[in-house]
């Protein structure tokens, strides 16, 4: 398997641990139109005494890599223009983000699975580039994240909150 699928394949399962840890519904989108994947808020229902989607939710792009740098509290890393388009557009039915999944350099580190753990290496950041300003170049864009949006369990949760307030992410 190449290296950017095994990468790509690592971030889809973290994003997918995180999500269920959560309580929250994560769907990959079969086709990319922009976007990887949906998260969906899942509710108990007393009256019907079964769990149903509540139609809220946060669109995401997922990107996993080797090559983000922390400098001054930012992880720094460069975007394809194409996603950073799609990420930065205003008029969508769902708030949309970009989740940053860094490995470690060293293969070997990706994963580790023992009889008492299983640990994905190292962590994701997340980031709304919402309304941020239109480019236009070619190949790349540098975005920042912050270090203070880890993509965590309890993250996840506040945003779904957030949605549902009305909050733009």
């Amino acid at each position: 398997m190449f290296e950017t699928h095994i990468k790509e394949e690592l971030s889809k399962s973290f994003t997918k641990a995180v999500s269920a840890a959560a309580g929250i519904n994560c769907q990959f989108y079969e086709r990319d139109y922009g976007q990887d994947g949906v998260f969906e808020e899942v509710m108990y229902c007393a009256e019907r005494k079964a769990y149903r989607q509540t139609g809220f939710g946060i669109d995401f792009q997922l990107k996993a890599t080797i090559n983000a740098t922390a400098k001054n509290g930012f992880y720094i890393y460069d975007l394809e223009v194409k996603n950073y388009l799609d990420l930065i557009d205003t008029k969508v039915g769902k708030p949309r983000i970009l989740i940053l999944y860094i490995l470690p350099k060293d293969k070997q580190e990706w994963i580790k699975v023992t009889e008492s753990e299983t640990q994905l290496q190292k962590c994701a950041y997340w980031c709304s580039l919402r309304g941020h300003p239109y480019v236009n170049n070619r190949s790349k864009v540098r975005v920042t994240i912050p270090e203070a949006q880890l993509f965590t369990i309890e993250e996840l949760k506040r945003l779904m909150e957030n949605v549902k307030e009305g909050k733009v992410l």
